[in-house]
């Protein structure tokens, strides 16, 4: 996690305080997201209801679960579910895994997803991202500029 997004507590304990969604942009995420989504709220109100609330331990991490329900809820309630199961097969579209190459002939391999669901090392990027901006609507063996580099779409998938 980036440190720009994060604070320390009195306790010295960092919490996480992630960036409000852009204006005007939907929270689009698979159904795979959001059901983490939801298990995380679930997780963490169970967490809450079993503290004792008058241990000062208690009441320092009940605020922080408090913080984070309220962020995990106001993203939960802006959640557009997208099923990448159901996108045309033939072109780059929400939730779609794609395969690219560049002219050195180095492949990556990216999946689109939403904006809370992004994990770099897993090749999961935002459908708001400039790589996934660039290849959204696009095909098998198109070439796209990015970054001084042309990219090939290679391959396009889906999960079944």
């Amino acid at each position: 996690m980036s440190k720009a997004f994060t604070s320390e507590s009195d306790d010295g304990e960092d919490v996480f305080m992630p960036p409000p969604l852009p204006l005007g942009i939907k929270n689009y995420m698979t159904p795979e997201g959001a059901a983490r989504l939801t298990a995380e709220i679930k997780k963490l109100q169970n967490e809450k209801d079993l503290l004792n609330a008058q241990e000062p331990l208690a009441r320092s991490r009940r605020e922080k679960i408090d913080a984070r329900l309220s962020y995990l809820v106001q993203r939960f309630d802006a959640v557009h579910v997208l099923d990448p199961r159901r996108q045309p097969r033939d072109r780059v579209l929400f939730g779609a895994r794609v395969t690219v190459r560049d002219a050195a002939g180095h492949q990556d391999v990216w999946r689109i997803v939403g904006i809370d669901e992004m994990d770099l090392d897993q090749g999961d990027i935002s459908w708001t991202s400039p790589l996934a901006t660039v290849l959204l609507d696009k095909q098998v063996n198109d070439r796209i500029p990015f970054l001084n580099r042309v990219l090939t779409i290679l391959d396009i998938q889906y999960p079944c």
